[in-house]
């Protein structure tokens, strides 16, 4: 489909961008939090954590921090600082011995990967062939539980014990990280926790974390950062556990409309097959008129955009100039929202709420249930969850007496906003 446009692959991929030179290239209208979060991560004084809404951009912001840090010492030196291009999920069904693995099987490919530029810069890495060969052969070769980083004996028996996998292998990266690492402050690893809010509830989260603690939070040479959404990551650091261990969150808001400048151009430039001949379904401004119909979520938008796009090809409109695009793409999401809300049955009294929460920006408290004209949070309940049912907001839950503490607007809700209300700075 995008080489019809003359793309390699698709400009508007709404995926967190990996901690790459790529990634770093396409990131726009974010230094500040970039070089906050770099900050945070040089001083290792706790966990650095970021909070912000959902699809607003945080996980992109880690990987070029982290990215930058690790090209920064690839350059000139200094402390040294590798990044693990995809993060992790935690699963609180799983114990922190079997997450401990997951980070390790992801840990070991990277330091391999990076063997010949760290020995370059004087770094000692020895050997990994041994351990790596392990870890990626389909018959995992039987190595004795006291291998070292820099080699030991292999047999050529199938080995078919856990205990390597669980003991060995993990002390093994250990012992590699502490000839690398030989001091906390020369570096490390950096790691990510993301999507902390798909625990649902903070007290799930702090749970898992702290079960987690001691195993891995804690292991020399890797350096973590942990992010989510619907003030869940602020609940965790008030753990009497995880005090001292994580850091107050560094507060991602929307990227800003003027910091929007650059973001196709960029995206257009990374992903054409030729600069010249490249010719983008949505451009700047059609872009900029969808990031305000979501309400400024980027990844909603960059989504949208790709949907578009596949409309633009259906429909044989590929050659459309810039002006006829534009006109296309405001019919489009017009339509798209109309079909939405035609598909919604409510009584007045939920739009009447969902229209007040739409004025207040979007989020709201339970405790604001007197400016909604309820007694109490209780009273103003079955209409949120007659909206939440509907799809058009979203509520976080407190751990204690299950009162909803945060309800939000979905990129569902804006867009039937956006049907039955308009946006008069849509720049039509």
């Amino acid at each position: 489909m995008w080489e019809r446009f003359g793309f390699k692959q698709n400009p508007y991929d709404h995926l967190p961008i990996s901690a790459n030179e790529s990634g770093e290239r396409l990131l726009v209208g974010r230094n500040d939090e970039v070089g906050k979060l770099m900050t945070r991560i040089r001083g290792r004084n706790a966990i650095p954590t970021l909070e912000g809404d959902i699809g607003v951009g945080k996980t992109s912001i880690i990987s070029v921090a982290a990215y930058k840090l690790e090209k920064e010492f690839f350059r000139s030196g200094g402390d040294c600082y590798l990044a693990v291009e995809r993060p992790f999920q935690l699963d609180p069904s799983e114990g922190a011995d079997v997450f401990s693995e997951r980070v390790y099987r992801q840990v070991l490919p990277k330091i391999h990967n990076e063997t010949a530029r760290l020995t370059e810069r004087g770094v000692n890495v020895g050997d990994t062939s041994k351990l790596y060969n392990w870890l990626t052969s389909e018959q995992y070769t039987a190595l004795s539980a006291n291998i070292g980083p820099l080699g030991g004996g292999v047999s050529s028996a199938p080995n078919t014990s856990d205990g390597f996998a669980k003991i060995g292998f993990q002390n093994s990266v250990n012992r590699l990280l502490q000839e690398i690492f030989p001091s906390p402050k020369r570096g490390g690893v950096i790691c990510v926790i993301d999507n902390l809010e798909l625990l649902e509830k903070s007290a799930t989260a702090k749970a898992t974390l702290e079960a987690m603690r001691d195993k891995i939070l804690t292991a020399h040479g890797i350096i973590w950062v942990v992010c989510g959404a619907r003030g869940i990551v602020r609940g965790v650091a008030s753990s009497p556990r995880l005090q001292g261990y994580l850091s107050s969150p560094i507060q991602i808001n929307p990227l800003p409309r003027n910091r929007l400048d650059g973001l196709i151009e960029r995206r257009v430039q990374e992903y054409a097959i030729d600069r010249n001949s490249a010719n983008a379904p949505v451009e700047q401004r059609g872009f900029e008129h969808i990031f305000r119909v979501c309400n400024d979520n980027l990844r909603t938008a960059l989504k949208f955009s790709a949907d578009f796009s596949e409309w633009m090809l259906e429909n044989d409109h590929v050659d459309s100039t810039s002006q006829v695009k534009y006109e296309l793409l405001e019919t489009w999401l017009s339509n798209e929202a109309n079909e939405i809300t035609r598909d919604i049955k409510l009584t007045p009294k939920p739009w009447e709420i969902f229209d007040k929460i739409i004025d207040a920006g979007g989020s709201i408290s339970p405790s604001d249930h007197e400016k909604f004209g309820y007694e109490t949070p209780m009273a103003m309940r079955p209409q949120i969850k007659t909206l939440e049912d509907a799809g058009l907001v979203e509520s976080s839950v407190d751990d204690t007496d299950q009162r909803r503490r945060t309800i939000s607007v979905t990129s569902k809700g804006w867009l039937v906003n956006y049907s039955r209300r308009g946006y008069p700075d849509s720049g039509s």
